[in-house]
């Protein structure tokens, strides 16, 4: 369930160049659920935040508004972002809304940036109305996303079929439960993998930590 978002938890400016990493969680969650993935980037030394932001609470102008403004808040010089599901979709709507040349990469994990089918049949159903709350009708009308120029992204889709979305939709596609892979897909990417991996389960990969760790090293996955 959503919560109050937490304050962007400001690092001091680093001497080295090295990027402060900012977390954006899915759907009715809160950044809490990026716990698994702070600690792996952590342990790599790398500074990370873990951001919330009201999914469902707010509609996506607000929460694209409130995270832009929590980025523009972060004191390093570099800034990478790593987002699952719906975060990926306030991430790039929120560079959007408000560039920040410090943003450096990018890795979306099973985020439906071109649209999500589930999200679409789910809305249309009263008792999905109620679970998509004031998100409905970014899944209803998605918005049009692009990659910030000068931004590596990475995106990485999962296959193993276990999610809310099998519930809701018939989705003969390669999908992850939710999103299907060409969901996932966007002009400008700088890269692309597909994993077997569930939609949420991902965040507790270990596999897909070590991507996601590859990426923003390198800006691209390790194949």
């Amino acid at each position: 369930m959503d919560r109050a978002p937490a304050a962007v938890r400001v690092m001091p400016p680093s001497t080295d160049g090295a990027s402060h990493v900012v977390l954006l969680h899915g759907l009715r969650m809160n950044r809490h659920v990026m716990r698994i993935v702070q600690g792996r980037l952590a342990s790599h030394g790398m500074a990370v935040t873990s951001l919330g932001y009201p999914s469902s609470g707010h509609d996506l102008r607000h929460n694209v508004a409130h995270v832009a403004a929590a980025i523009g808040r972060v004191t390093t010089p570099v800034i990478d972002i790593v987002a699952h599901s719906y975060g990926g979709v306030i991430a790039l709507a929120a560079l959007g809304h408000r560039p920040d040349p410090r943003v450096r990469r990018i890795v979306l994990l099973g985020s439906p940036v071109a649209g999500c089918r589930a999200g679409v049949d789910v809305q249309r159903l009263a008792i999905g109305r109620w679970f998509l709350g004031a998100s409905a009708e970014a899944w209803a009308r998605p918005p049009v996303l692009a990659v910030p120029p000068g931004v590596e992204a990475g995106s990485i889709a999962g296959t193993a079929r276990i999610g809310l979305g099998r519930f809701f939709t018939r989705n003969r596609e390669p999908n992850d439960g939710v999103v299907t892979v060409e969901e996932t897909r966007l002009p400008g990417l700088t890269d692309h993998l597909v994993l077997p991996v569930a939609h949420s389960l991902m965040l507790a990969s270990g596999r897909v930590a070590a991507q996601v760790i590859h990426f923003l090293h390198h800006g691209r996955f390790d194949r």
